[in-house]
């Protein structure tokens, strides 16, 4: 009988241990495993990349995308890790799958690109341990593209077909205000980017789960927000109603959107 209840106090506990795992919210989890959850962040920002990528048919390409991977999937926190990562993994994918897609060979950029991202990765793991503000910048993203366009010309003195890769820039607009209204009025709206909410997926957590997904925002009704790209919403009006769905907004569109109850 005392083996019995030793056996069975031990499967509480041990469930009582996964249960509280799991109950870690996004922040917690991305702190809790840094490197693990800087791969999911990856795999999604190579979903993001993918649209945008050149063709062998281009005669030059510009390194500088006028982006961060910040602004590149429109994610604005005061989750200054989250955003750091997006960034280094945007500034590493971005030179690296362009040049792939040029047709250029792994040696241009491999090597360089894979020491950036451990330099970077292993500095900003230390500087979150021991409590330091994060000081990853696109200065230092420059540096990268300064050294992979050296290596592109050796490359093209071997293949003149090869595009020629610069530096330049030249950038346009990004976010745009934006205002939602209810019908009928009076709602709680909450936004999340396209891009956290699959975050959230990947770590195993509900995105609807506002407590453990905390990566929403809430949106004033009828008040100017500055936004892009693509959202999903989530809204909860005060008698209980509830609506979920997706919401893209590009420079240019409406800049009023309505969501209505049913």
């Amino acid at each position: 009988m005392r083996r019995y209840v030793l056996a069975v106090s031990t499967i509480i506990v041990c469930s009582l241990i996964a249960s509280e795992a799991h109950a870690q919210t996004s922040r917690q989890a991305l702190r809790h495993d840094l490197f693990g959850h800087y791969d999911k962040i990856k795999s999604i920002m190579r979903a993001e990349i993918i649209g945008s990528l050149p063709s062998k048919k281009e005669k030059s390409y510009d390194l500088e995308t006028c982006s961060t991977g910040t602004q590149m999937v429109n994610e604005n926190t005061n989750d200054g890790l989250y955003l750091t990562l997006l960034d280094l993994s945007y500034d590493v994918l971005s030179p690296q799958m362009a040049l792939s897609a040029l047709g250029y060979p792994e040696y241009t950029w491999k090597r360089e690109i894979e020491k950036y991202e451990r330099l970077h990765l292993e500095r900003i793991a230390n500087r979150t341990a021991k409590g330091l503000p994060l000081d990853y910048s696109v200065d230092t993203d420059r540096n990268l593209q300064k050294k992979i366009v050296i290596s592109a010309e050796d490359a093209r003195k071997h293949n003149s077909a090869l595009p020629r890769v610069y530096i330049e820039g030249g950038c346009g607009d990004g976010e745009v205000p934006v205002k939602i209204s209810l019908n009928p009025p009076g709602g709680n709206i909450r936004l999340i980017t396209d891009f956290s909410f699959k975050f959230c997926k990947l770590q195993d957590i509900d995105p609807y789960d506002v407590d453990l997904c905390n990566r929403w925002k809430s949106v004033e009704e009828n008040k100017a927000t500055e936004l892009s790209g693509n959202y999903h919403y989530l809204v909860r009006w005060n008698d209980g109603s509830v609506r979920r769905d997706t919401i893209s907004i590009v420079s240019g569109n409406k800049e009023l959107f309505t969501i209505t109850k049913h």
